[in-house]
């Protein structure tokens, strides 16, 4: 896909009402309107959660909302309280075969001091991306998990 080519994107946040990350609406709305995205959609999954939906049902909608929409990105962000199944992420996958799907958070993991927990690690190896803060043993950790493309 060129890079000047606006995009869809499914982002999925850890976000318990929505809207409440305004600064990720914000900065997506912004892109809009510069023409550097065509359309976006949040999925806030610790509201979806607190209303009493499971993992793999929000799983699923974020599945849903790719297909939707159709998405070229599908950016996790701050996921570490969702534990996805193995099954729950290759449905996410499949949905959208073409789909870019990638990881950010901005805490900081180290191997031994604050380890990346372990369904974010699931997460990644399955991700074509993973912006992380951490250390070399993270990075390469991640890539030996299945993610080839780090970047923190």
């Amino acid at each position: 896909m060129p890079v000047n080519q606006a995009r869809r994107l499914v982002l999925v946040l850890n976000e318990s009402t929505p809207r409440a990350a305004i600064d990720w609406h914000l900065a997506l709305d912004r892109l809009v309107a510069e023409g550097d995205l065509l359309a976006y959609e949040v999925i806030p999954y610790l509201a979806l959660m607190a209303d009493g939906l499971a993992a793999a049902t929000v799983a699923d909608h974020v599945a849903a909302a790719a297909e939707r929409n159709g998405a070229d990105i599908v950016l996790w962000a701050h996921t570490h309280g969702l534990h996805l199944s193995d099954h729950a992420i290759a449905r996410t996958r499949s949905a959208t075969p073409h789909t870019v799907m990638g990881y950010w958070d901005g805490d900081w993991y180290h191997w031994y001091r604050n380890p990346l927990p372990r369904e974010v690690h699931r997460l990644c190896s399955r991700c074509d991306v993973a912006f992380l803060q951490g250390d070399g043993t993270l990075v390469r950790s991640l890539q030996r998990g299945g993610c080839p493309d780090v970047r923190y």
